[in-house]
């Protein structure tokens, strides 16, 4: 993957990133940067995504789950963008996040995913987390 990839937030070209995980309920895309800006892409998704890649991977999974988490911080009143909210937490600061409406404390975002699970032999038949796939960001509302 190379080229210039421009935020939604100031126009601000991402060439200084490292990763990204870009994600919605039916595909989530990861690259991480390797040298200059250059690395690998891998696209997660159940739909039939195989035509489209020179390498495809099965994951044998014998369940998926849905699971939720919360992310740090509440809402925080700041002016952005449509479509961006700011959660704020003493602890770690401050997260711009792509979902609207979370401008009041006691607001929180939630996010989902799906983890996949696999039995390996050689583990003894233990069950693992295998992968999981970022789907969504929910706004949660709290008591202000």
């Amino acid at each position: 993957m190379t080229g210039n990839v421009v935020s939604t937030l100031n126009n601000e070209t991402l060439d200084w990133g490292f990763e990204a995980r870009i994600f919605n309920s039916n595909y989530e895309l990861r690259w991480l940067n390797q040298s200059n800006g250059e690395g690998i892409a891998v696209l997660l998704s159940e739909q039939g995504i195989e035509s489209y890649f020179k390498k495809s991977v099965d994951l044998d999974a014998i369940k998926a789950q849905e699971q939720a988490y919360f992310l740090w911080g509440e809402g925080y009143k700041a002016i952005l963008k449509p479509g961006w909210s700011r959660l704020t937490t003493a602890r770690l600061g401050k997260l711009d996040i792509p979902v609207g409406g979370v401008n009041q404390s006691k607001q929180r975002v939630k996010l989902i995913t799906k983890e996949y699970f696999q039995c390996l032999a050689e583990l003894h038949g233990n069950v693992i987390v295998a992968e999981e796939r970022l789907m969504d960001l929910q706004l949660v509302l709290g008591k202000a």
